[in-house]
């Protein structure tokens, strides 16, 4: 038993996991949804195209707000945007699902790269979420690795 001079929390936690303590434990919220601004602060990696068939792979690492750190995997073949799903998912599990956002496709400008995504669920505290993600950044060509961030509301 801990005495009244010893901390009962030893484990140090970053300010991202208090803040998503302390959202968890807010008693206003009363289980209802809440529109944030969510921000990716950095998220790198890889597309992959495969010339057979088209279909485009995407796999990458990075830190949000509400995500801390996340890998993202998402898929959809060339030329049809609307065929994108994927995920964005946080280091214990939770993970926001995105589809290219159809209304703003993505654009290119040399190696600069903008895309648009919509939110549309997700599991564990992103259960239902909804919102957009604006990413901009760079894709370098013919390589495929990319540096992006991006700014987004989401709704959870």
């Amino acid at each position: 038993m801990a005495s009244c001079n010893e901390d009962l929390f030893t484990e140090d936690l970053d300010s991202q996991s208090k803040l998503n303590l302390f959202e968890k434990s807010d008693p206003f919220l009363n289980g209802k949804a809440v529109t944030k601004t969510l921000k990716v602060h950095r998220a790198s990696g890889i597309m992959v195209i495969n010339p057979e068939n088209g279909l485009v792979v995407v796999n990458a690492t990075g830190n949000a707000t509400f995500l801390g750190s996340f890998v993202t995997h998402y898929e959809f073949y060339y030329g049809y945007p609307g065929s994108m799903s994927g995920y964005m998912m946080a280091s214990n599990g939770d993970q926001i699902n995105i589809i290219y956002d159809l209304e703003r496709p993505p654009t290119q400008n040399g190696d600069n790269i903008t895309a648009y995504y919509t939110i549309t669920g997700g599991t564990g505290r992103f259960a239902n979420a909804t919102g957009t993600i604006m990413m901009f950044g760079t894709l370098s060509q013919p390589t495929g690795i990319f540096e992006l961030q991006g700014e987004g509301l989401i709704t959870y």
